[in-house]
C-alpha cells in the first residue's frame, strides 16, 4: 500500500502567474522518496473562501497533506486562521513560537513589530513543528476519522526545505511505517549535450516497469534521471536502484555528468578540485553566468583564479590580449576570436585552463551569417607536462530568448571543460 498525500501551496502570487510554484516540486520529491504517492496539488490564493476550498478538498482524499505558504506576519497571511476552522478549535499564542520571533528581533537589536505577534498563534492543540531558519514556526494538525495529518509549513523555499527534513520527514517515516508502505529508495544521474526526448529514446527500453520507475525532468539542458524502485527493506530497494542506474549509465556513456548525482557544476568543482589546475574565464555574451554557476559552489576559489567580462571589443583587445585583425576580419563572434580570448585568459592569469564565450544572445544583433543564437566555445589549456590542448566549438540555440540562450551557452562551456578534465583525469 502506498499511502495517499497531497500538497496545498498558498498565495495568490502562485494562482495569478507572479511566481512559479517551486515549492511542489520539492515536497513531492521528497514526498516520493518516503513512499507516498501524491495524488493531488492544489494551489489557492490569499482569500478565506479559496483556502478553505482547498483544504476541504483534500482533507478526505489524503492521509498526509503538506500546506506551504501564508504563515507569514502581514494581513494576507491567513493559513492559521483557515486550518483552525478546518480543525474546528481556536487559535492559542503559542509561547515557543512567540519566545522564538521576540528572539530573532532582539539579536538584530529591534523591537518586535506588533503585526509579528501572530506568527505565534496556531490551532490549540497542535503539535508544533520549529523553524530553525526563519520566524514563523510550522505545526501538524490531525482532523477526522481517518485521520488525515496536515503538516503547515512556510512558503520560502529555503525554510520549507529545512523544516520538511528536519521536521516532517521524521514523523512521515512513522507514519509511512505503520501504514505498511514499502521501503522506497531512489538516485538521480545528471546528463548534458542530448535533449530529453533523445535521451528518452536511447534508453526507452529500460524506462518500462513501474517499479523500478524512471523519470526525466530537463532543465538549463540538463537532463535529471531519476530511478526509484521499492523493497522490503532499504538494501533491497537501493540495490535495484544501483542495477537500473548502471545499465543506464552504460548506455549514455560519456552523456553521463556523474554518477554521484552531481550536477554540471558540481561535476567541474569536483574535478577542478582533484586536479589541482587553475581556472580562468572570459565571457562575453554570458556576461559573467559561466562563472557565476561555479562560484555558487563552496571552495571552487581554490580552483577559478579570474574572470573576465570582456562585453565590448575594446575589453577584449585591452584586458585579453585579442588581435584587433580577429575582429576586424572574423568580428566577435568567431571560433577565432573565442580561441584569442581563451589564450588571452589562460596567459594573463597565468593558469593551467581557460574557458571563453562568446556569441549572439539576441533578440537583436544576429545576421544571416550569425543568427541569434550562435555561439563559440573554446577550451584552451597547457598543464605542466602535459600536451597542450585547444578546442572550439560553435553550437547554435536558436532564437529561445536571450536567457535562455545565455544559460544554454554557459551550461555547455562547463561541459566541455568537464569532458576535458575528465580526459585528463583518464590519462592519469
Amino acid at each position: 500500500m502506498h499511502p495517499c498525500a497531497a500538497i496545498v501551496t498558498i498565495g495568490s502570487e502562485l494562482v495569478d502567474g507572479r511566481l512559479v510554484d517551486t515549492n511542489a516540486n520539492r515536497l513531492d520529491e521528497r514526498l516520493r522518496r518516503l513512499g507516498f504517492v501524491v495524488a493531488f496539488h492544489v494551489s489557492a490564493g490569499d482569500r478565506p473562501d479559496d483556502i478553505d476550498a482547498a483544504l476541504d478538498f483534500v482533507v478526505t482524499r489524503a492521509t498526509v497533506v503538506i500546506v506551504s505558504g501564508g504563515l507569514g506576519p502581514t494581513e494576507d497571511d491567513i493559513t492559521r486562521d483557515a486550518m483552525a476552522r478546518l480543525s474546528g478549535t481556536p487559535l492559542r499564542e503559542n509561547a515557543e513560537a512567540r519566545a522564538h520571533v521576540e528572539g530573532i528581533f532582539e539579536a538584530f537589536g529591534r523591537d518586535m513589530p506588533p503585526n509579528n505577534e501572530k506568527q505565534a498563534l496556531m490551532p490549540e492543540g497542535a503539535h508544533v513543528l520549529p523553524n530553525r531558519a526563519g520566524t514563523a514556526f510550522g505545526f501538524r494538525v490531525d482532523v477526522g476519522e481517518p485521520q488525515t495529518s496536515f503538516f503547515v509549513v512556510p512558503g520560502v523555499p529555503r525554510e520549507l526545505e529545512i523544516m520538511f527534513d528536519e521536521q516532517v520527514a521524521p514523523q512521515l517515516v512513522e507514519r509511512a511505517r505503520a501504514l505498511g508502505a514499502p521501503t522506497w529508495a531512489s538516485d538521480e544521474i545528471y546528463c548534458f549535450g542530448m535533449s530529453e526526448s533523445a535521451l528518452d529514446l536511447a534508453i526507452a527500453n529500460l524506462c518500462r516497469d513501474a517499479d523500478p520507475s524512471v523519470s526525466l525532468n530537463v532543465r538549463d539542458g540538463q537532463v535529471r534521471v531519476t530511478v526509484t524502485a521499492s523493497g522490503e527493506d532499504a538494501e533491497l530497494a537501493a540495490g535495484r536502484v544501483r542495477e537500473r542506474l548502471d545499465a543506464i549509465v552504460s548506455r549514455l556513456g560519456r552523456r553521463v555528468v556523474d554518477r554521484g548525482g552531481r550536477d554540471l557544476p558540481n561535476r567541474v568543482a569536483a574535478l577542478l578540485a582533484d586536479s589541482g589546475l587553475g581556472l580562468a574565464m572570459a565571457e562575453s555574451c554570458t556576461g559573467g553566468l559561466c562563472s557565476s554557476l561555479l562560484t555558487a559552489i563552496p571552495g571552487v576559489s581554490r580552483s577559478l583564479k579570474e574572470s573576465v567580462v570582456s562585453y565590448h571589443n575594446d575589453s577584449k583587445v585591452n584586458r585579453l590580449g585579442v588581435d584587433p585583425d580577429l575582429l576586424v576580419c572574423h568580428g566577435a563572434v568567431s571560433a577565432e576570436v573565442a580561441q584569442a580570448m581563451a589564450r588571452g585568459a589562460r596567459v594573463r592569469a597565468g593558469v593551467d585552463v581557460a574557458v571563453a564565450i562568446t556569441g549572439v544572445a539576441g533578440p537583436s544583433g544576429g545576421s544571416q551569417e550569425k543568427p541569434v543564437g550562435r555561439v563559440y566555445l573554446a577550451v584552451d589549456a597547457s598543464p605542466l607536462g602535459r600536451e597542450p590542448f585547444i578546442e572550439v566549438v560553435e553550437r547554435s540555440f536558436g532564437a529561445q530568448g536571450r536567457n535562455r540562450i545565455r544559460s544554454l551557452a554557459a551550461h555547455t562551456a562547463l561541459d566541455r571543460l568537464r569532458l576535458y578534465l575528465e580526459s585528463q583525469a583518464e590519462d592519469g
